[in-house]
């Protein structure tokens, strides 16, 4: 499979998002690469999901993406990896969702094929992931 172009992993990250938060489970597993479905099933996902709709209320706009390497800070440029027109590995779409009573960062690990790999919802100061 040809590699995704990152203008895309924006567009794949808003995706799976808006269909987690909408309760869209077979479109949400469709969206991971098959090698983390098992790890990451639906019921932990709406578990997490089920957690910050409780602390946050509901979702009201995605924000400020940004596309980092692995483990990388939004706010700082990476020095020795220039993202290409196309993905050659796995990137992260960074994202700040805007919650009723609060914001989120959201990590999104997509591969060079443009399957999900990871997910994550964070506190927006954190600074440690594992990706």
């Amino acid at each position: 499979m040809a590699p995704v172009s990152t203008d895309k992993l924006p567009e794949i990250s808003d995706k799976l998002i808006r269909h987690i938060a909408k309760g869209e489970e077979a479109e949400t597993i469709e969206m991971l690469d098959p090698h983390v479905r098992e790890d990451l099933p639906w019921s932990v996902i709406v578990d997490v999901w089920t957690s910050i709709l409780t602390d946050f209320g509901e979702l009201q706009e995605i924000t400020d993406q940004t596309i980092v390497p692995i483990k990388g800070d939004r706010n700082a440029a990476p020095e020795s990896e220039a993202l290409s027109a196309k993905s050659t590995g796995t990137s992260v779409v960074v994202s700040t969702l805007n919650h009723e009573a609060g914001e989120l960062m959201s990590r999104i690990a997509v591969s060079r094929e443009g399957t999900v790999v990871g997910v994550l919802f964070l506190t927006p100061d954190a600074t440690d992931y594992p990706f």
